[in-house]
């Protein structure tokens, strides 16, 4: 039997709809979405009995996504970051004449001042935005690492200079399956 791709076109409202019905049905606890733009976000409250209760986008300091971050908090969804550390092939991966988020001199220096490693500030950048975060590793002395991030702050010096680094604007992942101007 050959498997063939089609695509069916249902409007996301309807979509809803019936992912509502699964946690009425006691299918699901909690539905979500992901990679979904505040103008998407709106059209699916605007029929929603049970609002989505996480978002997960890419997010990370070169592509921060504050608008998005604060339209989620404002409607109690929740954040995931995806790719909330950047990747390691970054450079090869989109072409960027900058480096990657955890080779980047803002967050070693910021790192180098707290004593801990880029992939701890990044982290803790998360978690002072109230972001999700879940690193990829599966090395266990990272893994171990990425829980010790409760044992220092980011200052206000810290957060500017990381701001600073939105200016980049940069996705790691550009799925091609979505329609030109989604993210807009």
């Amino acid at each position: 039997m050959a498997i063939t791709s089609k695509t069916i076109d249902v409007p996301i409202e309807v979509t809803w709809k019936a992912m509502e019905a699964l946690v009425k049905q006691g299918k699901v606890k909690s539905i979500g979405v992901s990679n979904f733009p505040i103008r998407i976000l709106k059209q699916i409250l605007a029929v929603a009995e049970i609002p989505p209760a996480v978002n997960q986008f890419e997010c990370h300091p070169y592509l921060p996504c504050d608008e998005l971050v604060s339209f989620c908090k404002q409607h109690n969804i929740q954040v995931t970051a995806y790719s909330p550390l950047g990747n390691p092939d970054w450079a090869k991966l989109t072409g960027s004449s900058f480096p990657g988020l955890l080779e980047n001199e803002v967050i070693q220096k910021i790192a180098q001042k707290h004593n801990k490693s880029t992939a701890d500030v990044l982290i803790r950048w998360h978690i002072d935005r109230e972001v999700i975060v879940i690193p990829k590793s599966v090395t266990p002395s990272r893994i171990q690492s990425n829980f010790q991030v409760f044992d220092f702050k980011l200052d206000e010096e810290d957060l500017a200079a990381i701001k600073e680094l939105a200016k980049i604007n940069q996705r790691v992942v550009n799925p091609q399956f979505l329609p030109p101007g989604f993210w807009d």
